[in-house]
Protein backbone atom coordinates (compact mmCIF):
# COMPACT_ATOMS: atom_id res chain seq x y z
CA UNK A 1 0.00 0.00 0.00
CA UNK A 2 2.28 2.95 -0.97
CA UNK A 3 1.25 6.25 0.77
CA UNK A 4 2.83 9.45 0.63
CA UNK A 5 6.27 10.58 2.82
CA UNK A 6 4.77 11.76 6.51
CA UNK A 7 6.61 13.75 9.06
CA UNK A 8 6.44 10.72 10.90
CA UNK A 9 8.99 8.59 7.81
CA UNK A 10 10.93 12.56 8.26
CA UNK A 11 11.91 12.06 11.59
CA UNK A 12 12.53 7.79 11.61
CA UNK A 13 15.12 8.51 8.87
CA UNK A 14 16.44 11.64 11.11
CA UNK A 15 17.03 9.27 13.99
CA UNK A 16 18.33 6.67 11.80
CA UNK A 17 20.89 9.21 10.40
CA UNK A 18 21.98 10.01 13.75
CA UNK A 19 23.00 6.30 14.29
CA UNK A 20 19.56 5.71 16.48
CA UNK A 21 18.80 8.56 18.84
CA UNK A 22 19.15 12.52 18.56
CA UNK A 23 18.08 15.59 20.02
CA UNK A 24 14.90 17.71 18.80
CA UNK A 25 17.52 20.50 17.67
CA UNK A 26 19.05 17.55 15.63
CA UNK A 27 15.94 16.30 14.52
CA UNK A 28 14.50 19.20 13.09
CA UNK A 29 17.73 20.23 11.20
CA UNK A 30 17.42 17.53 9.14
CA UNK A 31 13.91 17.62 8.71
CA UNK A 32 14.94 21.30 7.19
CA UNK A 33 16.58 19.60 4.61
CA UNK A 34 13.42 17.56 3.76
CA UNK A 35 11.23 18.15 0.66
CA UNK A 36 8.22 18.81 2.97
CA UNK A 37 10.02 20.91 4.60
CA UNK A 38 9.12 23.50 1.64
CA UNK A 39 5.36 23.57 2.47
CA UNK A 40 5.75 24.21 5.76
CA UNK A 41 7.09 26.93 8.06
CA UNK A 42 6.92 25.87 11.46
CA UNK A 43 9.26 22.45 11.13
CA UNK A 44 10.23 22.93 14.51
CA UNK A 45 6.70 22.72 15.90
CA UNK A 46 5.85 19.96 14.29
CA UNK A 47 8.68 17.57 15.18
CA UNK A 48 7.98 18.46 18.61
CA UNK A 49 4.26 17.28 17.66
CA UNK A 50 5.09 14.22 15.73
CA UNK A 51 7.66 12.78 18.60
CA UNK A 52 5.21 13.24 20.97
CA UNK A 53 2.27 11.87 19.18
CA UNK A 54 3.78 8.66 17.97
CA UNK A 55 4.58 5.99 19.96
CA UNK A 56 7.40 4.81 18.05
CA UNK A 57 9.47 7.72 19.45
CA UNK A 58 10.57 7.25 23.21
CA UNK A 59 12.59 10.39 25.31
CA UNK A 60 15.54 8.82 27.20
CA UNK A 61 14.84 10.93 30.11
CA UNK A 62 11.82 13.12 30.88
CA UNK A 63 12.75 16.91 29.36
CA UNK A 64 15.79 15.72 28.06
CA UNK A 65 14.96 16.89 24.53
CA UNK A 66 16.64 13.39 22.98
CA UNK A 67 14.27 10.71 21.56
CA UNK A 68 15.09 7.45 19.87
CA UNK A 69 12.85 4.51 18.57
CA UNK A 70 10.89 2.45 20.34
CA UNK A 71 10.70 -1.29 19.55
CA UNK A 72 7.91 -1.70 17.75
CA UNK A 73 5.25 -4.78 17.70
CA UNK A 74 5.64 -7.60 15.69
CA UNK A 75 1.94 -8.04 14.90
CA UNK A 76 2.03 -11.87 13.57
CA UNK A 77 3.16 -12.88 16.92
CA UNK A 78 -0.21 -11.27 18.39
CA UNK A 79 -1.91 -12.83 15.72
CA UNK A 80 -0.69 -16.46 16.50
CA UNK A 81 -2.22 -16.40 20.65
CA UNK A 82 -4.81 -14.23 19.73
CA UNK A 83 -7.26 -16.02 22.48
CA UNK A 84 -8.69 -13.07 24.67
CA UNK A 85 -11.53 -14.46 26.88
CA UNK A 86 -13.74 -10.68 27.37
CA UNK A 87 -15.16 -10.11 24.46
CA UNK A 88 -14.99 -6.18 24.03
CA UNK A 89 -11.24 -6.32 24.61
CA UNK A 90 -11.13 -9.53 21.93
CA UNK A 91 -13.12 -6.81 19.55
CA UNK A 92 -10.90 -3.90 20.17
CA UNK A 93 -7.64 -5.98 20.04
CA UNK A 94 -8.81 -7.10 16.75
CA UNK A 95 -9.74 -4.04 15.18
CA UNK A 96 -6.12 -2.82 16.33
CA UNK A 97 -4.61 -5.51 14.89
CA UNK A 98 -6.63 -5.07 11.57
CA UNK A 99 -5.81 -1.37 11.37
CA UNK A 100 -1.97 -1.70 12.02
CA UNK A 101 -1.27 -4.98 9.12
CA UNK A 102 -3.11 -2.69 7.19
CA UNK A 103 -0.82 0.27 7.48
CA UNK A 104 -2.90 2.95 9.66
CA UNK A 105 -1.95 4.37 12.48
CA UNK A 106 -3.96 3.27 15.32
CA UNK A 107 -5.50 4.92 18.49
CA UNK A 108 -7.42 3.42 21.55
CA UNK A 109 -8.63 5.56 24.55
CA UNK A 110 -5.54 5.51 27.36
CA UNK A 111 -7.55 3.74 30.16
CA UNK A 112 -8.37 0.80 27.38
CA UNK A 113 -4.50 1.10 26.78
CA UNK A 114 -3.69 1.06 30.20
CA UNK A 115 -6.09 -2.53 31.42
CA UNK A 116 -7.32 -3.92 28.71
CA UNK A 117 -5.42 -6.92 27.26
CA UNK A 118 -5.61 -8.52 23.39
CA UNK A 119 -3.79 -12.26 23.29
CA UNK A 120 -2.06 -11.77 26.97
CA UNK A 121 -0.36 -8.34 25.97
CA UNK A 122 -1.90 -4.72 26.73
CA UNK A 123 -3.64 -3.33 24.31
CA UNK A 124 -0.76 -0.56 24.55
CA UNK A 125 1.25 -2.78 22.23
CA UNK A 126 -1.21 -2.07 19.36
CA UNK A 127 -1.68 1.25 19.33
CA UNK A 128 1.04 3.50 17.68
CA UNK A 129 -0.66 6.91 18.47
CA UNK A 130 -0.33 8.82 22.04
CA UNK A 131 -2.99 11.36 21.24
CA UNK A 132 -4.33 13.73 18.91
CA UNK A 133 -3.21 17.05 19.79
CA UNK A 134 -0.90 17.15 16.42
CA UNK A 135 -4.52 18.36 14.73
CA UNK A 136 -3.69 21.97 14.88
CA UNK A 137 -7.08 23.51 15.00
CA UNK A 138 -9.18 21.28 16.80
CA UNK A 139 -9.91 22.37 20.28
CA UNK A 140 -9.65 20.76 23.45
CA UNK A 141 -12.78 19.65 24.44
CA UNK A 142 -13.35 17.88 20.84
CA UNK A 143 -9.83 16.04 21.24
CA UNK A 144 -10.95 14.85 24.55
CA UNK A 145 -14.26 13.77 22.92
CA UNK A 146 -12.64 11.64 19.82
CA UNK A 147 -10.13 10.71 22.07
CA UNK A 148 -12.84 8.19 24.41
CA UNK A 149 -13.68 6.79 21.36
CA UNK A 150 -12.79 2.74 21.31
CA UNK A 151 -10.26 2.73 18.53
CA UNK A 152 -9.57 4.78 15.46
CA UNK A 153 -7.30 4.34 12.43
CA UNK A 154 -5.83 7.32 11.09
CA UNK A 155 -3.71 8.79 8.49
CA UNK A 156 -1.25 11.70 8.75
CA UNK A 157 -1.54 14.94 7.22
CA UNK A 158 0.16 18.20 7.10
CA UNK A 159 -2.65 19.46 9.11
CA UNK A 160 -2.38 16.55 11.72
CA UNK A 161 -3.67 12.85 12.21
CA UNK A 162 -7.58 12.42 10.51
CA UNK A 163 -9.48 9.70 11.61
CA UNK A 164 -10.46 7.87 8.54
CA UNK A 165 -12.60 5.17 10.75
CA UNK A 166 -13.76 5.05 14.17
CA UNK A 167 -15.26 2.11 15.76
CA UNK A 168 -17.57 1.71 19.17
CA UNK A 169 -17.66 -1.71 20.36
CA UNK A 170 -21.20 -2.46 21.78
CA UNK A 171 -20.84 -5.88 23.79
CA UNK A 172 -23.28 -5.39 27.23
CA UNK A 173 -23.99 -1.26 26.68
CA UNK A 174 -27.32 0.33 25.46
CA UNK A 175 -25.68 1.67 21.79
CA UNK A 176 -26.64 5.24 22.92
CA UNK A 177 -23.06 6.21 24.52
CA UNK A 178 -21.17 4.77 21.26
CA UNK A 179 -23.15 6.38 19.12
CA UNK A 180 -22.67 9.85 20.89
CA UNK A 181 -19.26 9.61 21.04
CA UNK A 182 -19.00 9.14 17.05
CA UNK A 183 -21.53 11.33 16.76
CA UNK A 184 -18.92 14.01 17.89
CA UNK A 185 -16.93 13.56 14.68
CA UNK A 186 -19.33 14.36 11.61
CA UNK A 187 -18.74 18.22 11.25
CA UNK A 188 -14.69 17.44 11.61
CA UNK A 189 -13.60 14.67 9.27
CA UNK A 190 -14.82 12.24 6.62
CA UNK A 191 -15.03 9.71 8.89
CA UNK A 192 -16.60 6.26 8.18
CA UNK A 193 -18.26 5.88 11.63
CA UNK A 194 -18.83 2.29 13.06
CA UNK A 195 -20.75 0.40 15.65
CA UNK A 196 -19.57 -2.85 15.93
CA UNK A 197 -22.78 -5.27 17.91
CA UNK A 198 -22.73 -8.69 18.66
CA UNK A 199 -26.56 -9.47 17.32
CA UNK A 200 -29.47 -8.31 15.84
CA UNK A 201 -30.70 -6.54 19.23
CA UNK A 202 -28.19 -4.21 18.92
CA UNK A 203 -28.54 -3.89 15.39
CA UNK A 204 -32.11 -2.71 15.92
CA UNK A 205 -31.66 -0.71 19.17
CA UNK A 206 -28.91 0.88 16.76
CA UNK A 207 -31.47 1.57 13.88
CA UNK A 208 -33.88 3.24 16.52
CA UNK A 209 -31.15 5.59 17.39
CA UNK A 210 -30.31 6.74 14.22
CA UNK A 211 -33.91 7.39 13.02
CA UNK A 212 -34.19 9.85 15.98
CA UNK A 213 -33.78 13.62 15.77
CA UNK A 214 -29.82 13.38 17.04
CA UNK A 215 -28.33 11.33 14.91
CA UNK A 216 -30.27 11.70 12.04
CA UNK A 217 -28.67 14.39 10.07
CA UNK A 218 -25.47 12.78 9.70
CA UNK A 219 -27.30 9.03 9.77
CA UNK A 220 -26.00 8.18 6.05
CA UNK A 221 -22.27 8.34 7.94
CA UNK A 222 -22.79 5.15 10.77
CA UNK A 223 -22.70 1.88 9.66
CA UNK A 224 -23.24 -1.46 12.00
CA UNK A 225 -20.79 -4.99 11.79
CA UNK A 226 -21.23 -7.86 14.26
CA UNK A 227 -18.29 -9.11 15.81
CA UNK A 228 -18.46 -12.12 13.86
CA UNK A 229 -17.62 -9.66 10.80
CA UNK A 230 -14.74 -8.43 12.91
CA UNK A 231 -13.29 -12.43 13.84
CA UNK A 232 -13.38 -13.08 10.17
CA UNK A 233 -11.61 -9.94 8.99
CA UNK A 234 -9.17 -10.53 11.61
CA UNK A 235 -8.39 -14.39 10.15
CA UNK A 236 -7.84 -12.60 6.83
CA UNK A 237 -5.70 -10.43 7.86
CA UNK A 238 -3.66 -12.44 9.87
CA UNK A 239 -3.02 -14.24 6.73
CA UNK A 240 -1.70 -11.41 4.91
CA UNK A 241 0.40 -10.24 7.54
CA UNK A 242 1.94 -14.03 7.64
CA UNK A 243 2.10 -14.01 4.07
CA UNK A 244 4.18 -10.35 4.20
CA UNK A 245 6.05 -11.36 6.66
CA UNK A 246 7.36 -14.41 4.40
CA UNK A 247 7.57 -12.41 1.54
CA UNK A 248 9.59 -9.52 3.42
CA UNK A 249 12.07 -12.54 4.64
CA UNK A 250 12.47 -13.95 1.25
CA UNK A 251 13.24 -10.73 -0.17
CA UNK A 252 15.71 -9.77 2.26
CA UNK A 253 17.43 -13.41 2.01
CA UNK A 254 17.84 -12.00 -2.14
CA UNK A 255 19.30 -9.32 -0.97
CA UNK A 256 16.46 -7.08 -3.04
CA UNK A 257 15.00 -5.33 0.25
CA UNK A 258 15.25 -1.80 1.12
Amino acid sequence: MNQERTWKDVVIAALHHYGGEASLKDITEFALQDPKAKANTKVKEKVRQVVRAYSVFETLEERSGIYRLAPETATADLAQKAATKRVTNEIQGKLLYIGRVNNYETFAPAEDRAKRQFAGEKLERLVTVRDLNSHRWLTEDKIKAIERIDVLWLRETDDGLIPRFAFEVENSTKVIAGLDRLNTIPSLFQTRLIVVGKDDSQKRRYENFLNGRTFKLHSSRFEFRYFEDIRKLFETSADFDKARAAHESAMRAFGLFD
